[in-house]
């Protein structure tokens, strides 16, 4: 067989147009997905923690805001198609001028282990529920709390998205075990490999 060099060049561009090809019509939630994400970037959210109540509009929220509505790293593990296990994670440590006389530092972290299942409407657009449980602790103001969150995602190109939709904390023990928060739509964004 004879192939003259513009030939393999062909065939050398051809295999890597059916390789991207593939990879752009592989969709999320596939068996071992692992995807990265900023969870909570931005959002709109509705509090009611005794005796606060209040509504609050947060982008790439401000160290002082409330923990949930702090931005986390979320990372997520598909053992199965579409079913998810993974969890999310922030920390924050800011000086807190409040008061001049008490002049501090103020630190906390929250942690969220979950479960999800994602729902796809095609390659590009799918529904991704996910539950599971939250722990917050700041300057010993710590509460567990039930989390549910219904995002939505977009996938605008091969292995990114964006994220939206609405998210529940509901406090369960602790000191602020009487908080609930209603992120009535909050955006992130994602990644996967």
């Amino acid at each position: 067989m004879n192939v003259r060099p513009a030939g393999i060049w062909v065939l050398a561009l051809s295999a890597v147009a059916s390789l991207s090809a593939r990879a752009e019509a592989e969709p999320f939630g596939e068996k071992g997905d692992v995807s990265f994400a900023a969870d909570r970037l931005m959002g709109i959210y509705i509090f009611n923690e005794d005796p606060t109540k209040l509504t609050a509009i947060g982008l790439f929220s401000p160290p002082d805001a409330h923990p949930y509505m702090v931005t986390r790293l979320g990372v997520d593990f598909f053992p199965i198609n579409h079913l998810s296990i993974g969890g999310s994670f922030a920390f924050w440590s800011y000086d807190n001028h409040s008061d001049p006389r008490a002049d501090r530092t103020t630190t906390g972290v929250l942690f969220s282990p979950r479960v999800g299942y994602v729902i796809r409407f095609s390659d590009a657009f799918g529904f991704w529920p996910r539950g599971g449980i939250t722990y917050r602790d700041s300057e010993g103001d710590d509460e567990l709390a039930l989390t549910f969150e219904g995002m939505f995602y977009g996938a605008p190109a091969p292995h990114f998205a964006f994220l939206f939709g609405p998210v529940l904390d509901l406090g369960l023990v602790g000191q602020g075990s009487e908080a609930v928060s209603f992120g009535v739509l909050t955006a992130g964004i994602m990644g996967w490999i």
